[in-house]
């Protein structure tokens, strides 16, 4: 868990409106100062080169040259230590996860009201992650029990519930990880569902985040290269 007086962040995306709405509603926010913008993966590259490493990064997905996806993965290899929120109005549980894969902390769509937006950025520095869980209006982070019960759930899953975890990390479908667990999918829906309960989450992303911060499943790095044309 990490806590500091002031955190650094870098806004990128393609759309100059955006980028500069959100700009300043960070620096609204307190605890928060804009370190750079981008309008896409390459420029945010620039940056990280030229030494402007933020705390915290504001990335869309569809951006010219290099996008959110591949910038993800450029930063979870060179620099770490970056933590990333996605902002964008995707939200299908396999984008989400995909993103997830390449470095990403935590979501929120573009039309999120400014509070959730504070509320993730906190939860992401202080917390490690954010995920909302959107019912009836209400927002819930998926990771608001301590790193403590979140192992000791951990530790009562058994080998059917841990390769389950490990399989909703791909993008595979949940009839095609029916099958490379060869249950029907009753079985496999019971299965979830109890761990919806059971983990306290409520999505398919929610679950693959648990996997992810319990150690279940480990993001493997893979090499990166970018090559920028400079005209």
């Amino acid at each position: 868990m990490e806590t500091k007086s002031m955190y650094s962040v870098g806004v990128v995306d393609d759309h100059h409106v955006m980028r500069q709405g959100l700009a300043m509603l960070v620096t609204s926010f307190g605890g928060f100062s804009v370190m750079f913008e981008s309008g896409d993966g390459a420029q945010v590259i620039e940056q990280l080169q030229a030494g402007n490493v933020p705390d915290l990064l504001l990335l869309d997905q569809n951006m010219p040259e290099v996008d959110g996806h591949a910038t993800a993965r450029y930063i979870r290899q060179y620099f770490p230590s970056i933590r990333i929120l996605v902002v964008s109005m995707y939200d299908t549980d396999s984008f989400l996860i995909r993103l997830l894969n390449a470095g990403a902390r935590g979501f929120i769509k573009k039309d999120a009201d400014p509070g959730e937006l504070r509320l993730a950025m906190l939860s992401i520095m202080r917390e490690g992650f954010y995920h909302s869980n959107n019912t009836a209006g209400r927002i819930t982070t998926t990771f608001r029990s301590p790193l403590r019960d979140e192992l000791l759930a951990k530790r009562t899953l058994n080998e059917q519930e841990i390769e389950f975890l490990k399989l909703i990390t791909t993008e595979c479908t949940y009839k095609v990880i029916a099958g490379i667990m060869c249950i029907p999918m009753r079985s496999l829906d019971t299965i979830r569902d109890n761990l919806f309960i059971r983990l306290g989450v409520k999505n398919r992303v929610g679950l693959a985040m648990y996997a992810i911060r319990s150690g279940i499943v480990h993001i493997r790095r893979r090499p990166v290269r970018f090559f920028l044309v400079h005209v």
